[in-house]
């Protein structure tokens, strides 16, 4: 069953990975730019989005705190263990290959 398990994992970070390209392309359309120019953007934004929204310690799972003071009842803080999700993996592999693409595209640059 545990390799049930990594084809599920695998899935996840692909459809990830599929999404982060949509979104690219979107940007491109809406903005009338190229591709390349805005995979490193999207690939970052993706890293922050996936650092931010971290369930075992990110800044969204810290508005518990908040919400414990104003409201008084205790809510049982978990130790903070990082996990990286499919989000921030897929995010860093697409951040790579962004700036990859414009090592390439953009050579005769530098």
């Amino acid at each position: 069953m545990n390799g049930g398990i990594h084809i599920i994992k695998i899935i996840n970070l692909g459809i990830t990975f599929i999404l982060l390209i949509i979104i690219n392309w979107g940007i491109t359309k809406i903005f009338d730019i190229n591709f390349v120019d805005a995979s490193f953007y999207v690939g970052l934004i993706g890293i922050v989005f996936a650092l931010l929204t971290n369930s075992s310690g990110g800044f969204i799972s810290d508005l518990n705190m908040s919400v414990q003071g104003e409201t008084g009842i205790k809510i049982n803080k978990e130790e903070k263990k990082f996990q990286p999700s499919f989000i921030l993996i897929a995010s860093i592999f697409y951040l790579v290959g962004a700036i990859v693409a414009t090592l390439i595209v953009y050579k005769e640059y530098f």
